[in-house]
């Protein structure tokens, strides 16, 4: 906040500027006329707000930070466990989301679910899911995480919510 000397110093550049600005704007090359000088009508007064150019919003972001498969690379007919580590790397708190993991990007639903009550700023929290198993061996086949598929979360990047992955599953 301003006070004393240095009010009244910003307050007369304020007045010297309104009164300059349109000064030198209809300032003529010719020296013979005189420029004219408007007067601004209102003055700003002390209590007038200035607006700070653009802050940004405090909102949440949510990623995937790390993702694996016990064993690695998974075997036909094995039992997998998943890990997921879901991460908030904005500066809101992040309210309750779904995190899912497919197994296959074609796949009709996702091999695990896990909800996700809230993440603090800067916060995380690693998911755990045993018991899927492949029903049949892959050469390639594309894994997908996806955090909060159904954007429950106003977030500052929507998109980083995705983690693909292309993985082999053994025959044996």
């Amino acid at each position: 906040m301003l006070r004393g000397k240095r009010k009244r110093f910003f307050w007369t550049v304020c007045i010297m500027l309104t009164v300059l600005i349109p000064w030198a704007a209809n300032a003529q090359t010719d020296s013979s006329k005189k420029p004219s000088v408007s007067t601004p009508s209102v003055l700003p007064s002390p209590a007038t707000k200035f607006k700070v150019p653009y802050q940004q919003k405090s909102m949440p972001d949510l990623y995937v930070s790390e993702f694996s498969l016990k064993p690695s690379p998974p075997s036909r007919s094995e039992i997998v466990e998943v890990q997921v580590g879901v991460y908030n790397q904005g500066s809101a708190k992040a309210g309750a989301f779904t995190v899912e993991w497919w197994p296959g990007e074609n796949y009709q639903v996702p091999g695990c679910t896990w909800r996700v009550e809230g993440l603090v700023p800067r916060g995380g929290r690693i998911l755990k899911c045993s018991g899927y198993v492949f029903p049949s061996w892959y050469g390639k086949i594309s894994t997908v995480v996806k955090v909060d598929p159904s954007a429950e979360v106003d977030e500052q990047d929507e998109g980083n919510n995705i983690w693909i992955e292309e993985i082999q599953v053994l025959k044996q």
